[in-house]
């Protein structure tokens, strides 16, 4: 037996061990290699947890928690950020109740457009979101490469990247141009991952002129990216890569949407290639996927 109740602070470890065991038993199940995924966001599920509890749940059994579920809103927008299950308590209709309960959370902020990204290879959770009318809408691709043949391959690129100053002002600006990307606005995301400094934030520009903005980590990664403007977005990946070098990362990544084939194909001119499927569902299309490149399955 188990028991789905609201997460609290202090199950954040235990939830990081799940989703860790979860995706890490998925992955090699398919031929994948384990813990490879992009780097999470730290300290993202205790802001969202703070931000909006009612959006957060874990299933416990016998005082141990064995998976957790958990959704955040920006405006009419619902996103369920992760819904896991620890390998050993599977087949236990835990993540159909868990399900229920982050959709619950839908319902009561009135979201009017709700999405997720999950493995493209996980065809037991790709079924089980469909029966609840969120249905496979986008593939998107992760994508490696060493900073040694990036560097080696990247051309010139008429955008440059300057570092977000923090601020209102600049909150109010990114926001502004998600709206355009994405149909709707993340300022606090956007006040979160400055104010935490868990990755550095750029805008991109051209001539003199802001295109888009994008969030570099430490680690390699890259993205958030979201552009203005379709027509330069091969140039402004190629401006990002070689800031990405340029803080030193030896390693690099990031997630890119199938319809985004320019920025596709400037990372791979730059010897980023596929490793791993992921797919977008949602109750319906949304965005301007060709100018806009997510952080990681949880954040978007």
């Amino acid at each position: 037996m188990f028991q789905v109740r609201p997460a609290r602070v202090g199950d954040l470890a235990a939830v990081t061990g799940i989703l860790e065991r979860s995706t890490n038993d998925l992955r090699a199940k398919h031929g994948f290699a384990t813990t490879m995924l992009p780097e999470g966001i730290p300290g993202f599920e205790a802001f969202s947890l703070e931000d909006d509890p009612s959006g957060f749940w874990v299933a416990e059994s016998c005082e141990d928690i064995v998976g957790y579920g958990f959704s955040w809103v920006c405006g009419d927008f619902w996103f369920l950020a992760d819904l896991f299950v620890d390998p050993s308590s599977q087949n236990r209709r835990i993540g159909k109740t868990l399900l229920g309960k982050t959709l619950e959370h839908a319902d009561m902020m009135k979201a009017s457009h709700r999405a997720l990204i999950t493995f493209a290879y996980n065809s037991v959770a790709t079924g089980l979101y469909v029966r609840h009318g969120l249905f496979p809408c986008l593939p998107l691709y992760i994508l490696r490469g060493t900073s040694r043949l990036i560097s080696s391959r990247l051309v010139g690129s008429d955008c440059s990247c300057v570092a977000v100053e923090p601020g209102l002002q600049s909150i109010d600006m990114l926001g502004r141009i998600d709206e355009d990307a994405l149909g709707f606005r993340r300022d606090k995301h956007h006040a979160f991952n400055i104010e935490s400094e868990a990755a550095s934030a750029f805008l991109i520009q051209r001539q003199g002129s802001n295109i888009g903005y994008a969030y570099v980590s430490s680690g390699g990664h890259v993205g958030l990216v979201a552009l203005l403007d379709v027509s330069v977005s091969a140039e402004a990946v190629t401006s990002v890569l070689r800031h990405t070098i340029e803080l030193g990362a030896e390693q690099m990544s990031m997630i890119v949407p199938g319809p985004a084939d320019r920025c596709m194909a400037a990372a791979v001119d730059c010897g980023l290639r596929i490793s791993e499927p992921l797919v977008l569902l949602a109750s319906h299309p949304f965005g301007d996927w060709r100018r806009y490149l997510p952080r990681d399955p949880g954040y978007m």
